[in-house]
């Protein structure tokens, strides 16, 4: 009896052609990182790529379109990706935007600063294409669903909203007879 070696590929939640619409700004002060990255990306299938040569300018972008992640370097002139990140919390993007940094600082410090204050995750240059494909993959999977989450929410926000109204309308209008007044109370549930 021979038997046969199939190769499973797991499948990513996030269609391919998702992929090829994400939004991804690189930010890096170094030309040459910025257009290896990028250039990987592209490889990866993504192809609506901007860049940015430092903290200020990403900003810029960032408060200027919609986009799904932002790949930050951290040690910029004019700004670092710590005050990038520090930016991004104060003005309520972070929670919306995932931030991946890709930094040659290595030391905990570093790493754990840039969590704390919002990035999604961290990876060490140089880079290794693989982990880069799998962490980029799995942040927009996740920006994805929580951006489907919120959308639900909002939905079933706005039809409560409307069945409160609705059932607001069926109650009488207030009733008065002989020096009575009656009137009805209801708190939809």
């Amino acid at each position: 009896m021979s038997s046969v070696n199939q190769v499973i590929t797991p499948q990513p939640v996030l269609p391919a052609s998702k992929l090829s619409i994400a939004r991804i700004l690189v930010v890096d002060d170094i030309e040459a990182n910025r257009d290896l990255l990028s250039r990987r990306l592209v490889r990866l299938g993504f192809s609506h790529i901007l860049q940015a040569e430092d903290g200020a300018q990403a900003l810029e972008i960032i408060r200027a379109q919609p986009l799904d992640l932002v790949l930050l370097d951290i040690m910029m002139p004019v700004m670092t990706g710590f005050d990038v990140l520090e930016a991004m919390a104060a003005e309520g993007r972070i929670e919306q935007l995932p931030v991946i940094v890709i930094s040659a600082m290595n030391e905990m410090d570093s790493i754990v600063r840039a969590i704390e204050l919002g990035a999604e995750d961290f990876l060490l240059k140089p880079f290794d294409p693989i982990l880069l494909r799998a962490r980029v993959r799995a942040t927009l999977e996740k920006k994805q669903l929580r951006d489907g989450m919120r959308d639900e929410l909002a939905r079933k926000q706005t039809e409560l909203g409307e069945a409160r109204h609705l059932q607001l309308a069926l109650t009488p209008p207030p009733y008065a007879a002989d020096g009575v007044i009656l009137d009805v109370a209801l708190e939809p549930a």
